[in-house]
């Protein structure tokens, strides 16, 4: 078997980023509600505080990676002739890395402002509260790639089971884009449908890093010149 090529690495690097990001989202455990008080979410910064800082670097390395496959996967698109997918994809898979990598950092640095009483409870709430309204614009930013990688798939580029699955997850990250309420299943960051959202975040990056490790598409054939 010859090595493998750069395609297949960086598909092996999604596979490997969706883990990361699966560990760094359950390592710290089950995260306050939206609607808790500002002692409850102190107190789970406070009592998760080395689990937290590690699952903040863990999830970086995981953008890290993403950012690599997402350049892969517009590469991808753009030769089996989809150019303009191409294009929306590499641009919803730069923003989507960029509020993930931020989204991350913020709760690591919730995780530390808790410890040694630098900041009041009063003032990690607020932080905490914002945090889970920066996952909102990840759902839709994602689903923007979904929906690029389904069209697609309904074009051949990949196989048809993938427009059908990308169907579902671009429901499910709606859901989660329209989670805006404090409290209940659409409650921002922490309701039911957030958390499916999240989950199918990871879901999308396995994807991704599968379909870069299938045989690269073959060049559309160049029309042939009629006779003079």
């Amino acid at each position: 078997m010859g090595a493998w090529s750069g395609r297949q690495l960086a598909g092996l690097g999604g596979v490997a980023s969706a883990i990361l990001f699966l560990v760094s989202f359950l390592l710290p455990g089950k995260p306050p509600k939206f609607a808790d008080n500002p002692l409850q979410v102190v107190a789970f910064f406070h009592d998760h505080h080395n689990k937290v800082l590690v699952g903040t670097v863990l999830g970086e390395i995981a953008v890290v990676l993403l950012i690599v496959v997402i350049a892969h996967v517009a590469l991808h698109l753009r030769a089996a002739g989809q150019s303009p997918l191409a294009a929306v994809f590499l641009v919803s898979g730069t923003a989507t890395a960029g509020i993930l990598g931020v989204g991350i950092g913020i709760f690591g640095a919730l995780g530390q402002l808790t410890v040694g009483g630098l900041v009041s409870a009063g003032a990690v709430q607020p932080l905490y509260k914002l945090l889970q309204f920066i996952q909102i614009p990840w759902y839709w930013a994602t689903c923007a790639g979904v929906v690029c990688i389904g069209m697609a798939a309904s074009r051949g580029v990949y196989p048809r089971v993938v427009m059908m699955l990308n169907a579902v997850l671009a429901v499910l990250l709606v859901l989660g884009g329209v989670s805006v309420k404090a409290t209940g299943a659409f409650a921002a960051g922490t309701g039911a449908f957030a958390m499916v959202a999240s989950f199918v975040g990871v879901v999308f990056t396995l994807e991704l890093g599968a379909l870069l490790w299938m045989r690269a598409p073959e060049h559309a054939p160049a029309p042939a010149h009629a006779p003079v």
